[in-house]
């Protein structure tokens, strides 16, 4: 048991870092959040905060459910400062792989019910369940962000939106920060800070948005015990 919850913390630092390096290589920095979290907050444009409020969450869901597929490259950025890059997939409802460059032998896949961390060298494949990740919130089929999760921060900046949120129900799972650029709602960065306070940065790069992606990609099968060649 012990050894699972190593294995289980070590993955979703691991995870954690992919969702943070994207926003790096974007021009978005998370050091902008914490520039706006020092200043004043930039008061909401409707009169009403709340409904201000409503009408941003709104705009980021009503983004979130127009993305069918994305693919390109993505830049991670590890709790531990180290980067890595590779090629990512997405298609919703569920569907999610980044493939890492070399010498990174990890492959990270969600498949709509796990998300799968096969690691080449080693030759393992490891299974947590999506609904127990933060990545189920940007994977739904019907994104509705306010009434998913609980919403702790909502950050604006003259070029980007931030969006933090959690599961309500289980602080276990950490945080999500979304990262939109501004005006046009379109996603270019995630951010996983896990139970501990690690941050994993993801920024993505050279999107291609609305392509056919085969879903073979977003398929792991388990090695095969008997087939550990050297």
């Amino acid at each position: 048991m012990k050894h699972q919850k190593t294995q289980r913390a070590r993955f979703a630092a691991r995870l954690s870092a992919s969702l943070i390096l994207l926003l790096a290589l974007t021009g978005i920095d998370l050091h902008a959040r914490a520039q706006i979290n020092d200043e004043a907050d930039i008061p909401p444009t409707a009169a009403d905060p709340e409904s201000a409020h409503k009408a941003t969450l709104d705009q980021v869901n009503a983004a979130l459910n127009k993305i069918s597929t994305l693919e390109g490259r993505f830049l991670q950025i590890a709790p531990n400062g180290a980067l890595d890059e590779g090629a990512f997939y997405l298609r919703r409802p569920g569907r999610l792989r980044f493939e890492y460059d070399d010498p990174n032998p990890n492959l990270i896949v969600a498949d709509g019910t796990w998300v799968i961390l096969e690691n080449r060298d080693l030759k393992t494949v490891d299974r947590y369940p999506l609904r127990a990740t933060p990545l189920k919130l940007l994977l739904k089929k019907n994104v509705n962000l306010a009434k998913d999760a609980k919403i702790t921060a909502v950050d604006r900046h003259p070029d980007a939106l931030l969006v933090t949120a959690r599961d309500d129900k289980d602080d276990a799972q950490g945080e999500l920060t979304l990262i939109f650029s501004l005006p046009s709602f379109t996603l270019v960065q995630w951010v996983i800070t896990d139970a501990q306070g690690l941050q994993t940065t993801i920024a993505l790069r050279d999107v291609k948005k609305g392509t056919k992606i085969n879903p073979a990609l977003f398929v792991v099968r388990d090695v095969n015990p008997f087939d550990r060649r050297p």
